[in-house]
């Protein structure tokens, strides 16, 4: 069995436990040049095992997502619980961490996966509310029958705009932009933009 060793600054060098063959190396291979940031690591103790270069990148500047003592961490402390709820919860849980300065707020989705022989891990892609709004693909809309009303209000929301600036942005009235999201959030079956940006990133592309 191979190690793929992955080393950020101030950090000891964190060994990956992924196979040099078969579906881990497939994987590994596969997400390597994604732009969209992919991180592996355990469940719950969120240990790192891989990353890949956007990733790496994400975690250097350590200003939203950061590694201590070789663990997932939240730069911000008060969002470390949300953070722990993610490593210990089912696959497909979504959490968003506040903007940081000139850092856009930060969509964290989960997903549990495991090669042939090897332990479970949880694989957690990271991008910005600004960038889901390209991957959303038209399968989302005739899957829920949003009205193209709808998804230009979704598209809003996956932006990061509250029901006051979609209004703006869309030349509404706040009550349409609130009566549209409440639609959005029956037709998807969610309650939470949380809930909304985990349902909506299975349409994205990477």
């Amino acid at each position: 069995m191979g190690t793929i060793a992955v080393r950020f600054r101030g950090e000891e060098p964190a060994p990956g436990r992924l196979t040099d063959h078969g579906v881990a190396a497939a994987l590994a291979e596969s997400v390597r040049q994604w732009e969209t940031a992919f991180i592996l690591c355990t469940p719950r103790e969120l240990r790192l095992h891989w990353a890949n270069s956007a990733a790496r990148d994400l975690l250097d500047q350590g200003r939203q997502l950061a590694l201590s003592g070789g663990r997932l961490a939240c730069a911000d402390r008060r969002w470390q619980r949300s953070l722990d709820e993610l490593g210990a919860a089912a696959s497909g849980t979504a959490i968003v961490l506040p903007p940081v300065g000139d850092c856009e707020a930060l969509v964290l989705r989960g997903r549990t996966m495991r090669a042939p022989g090897e332990p479970v891990l949880l694989g957690v892609t990271a991008y910005s509310l600004s960038d889901t709004g390209r991957f959303l693909l038209p399968d989302l809309r005739n899957v829920y029958e949003l009205t193209p009303a709808e998804m230009r209000v979704l598209r809003c929301l996956m932006d990061g705009l509250t029901a006051d600036g979609l209004a703006q942005a869309l030349s509404i009235t706040i009550e349409t932009a609130r009566t549209h999201i409440r639609r959005i959030y029956a037709k998807m079956g969610v309650s939470s933009r949380e809930q909304l940006i985990c349902l909506a990133s299975r349409y994205r592309v990477p």
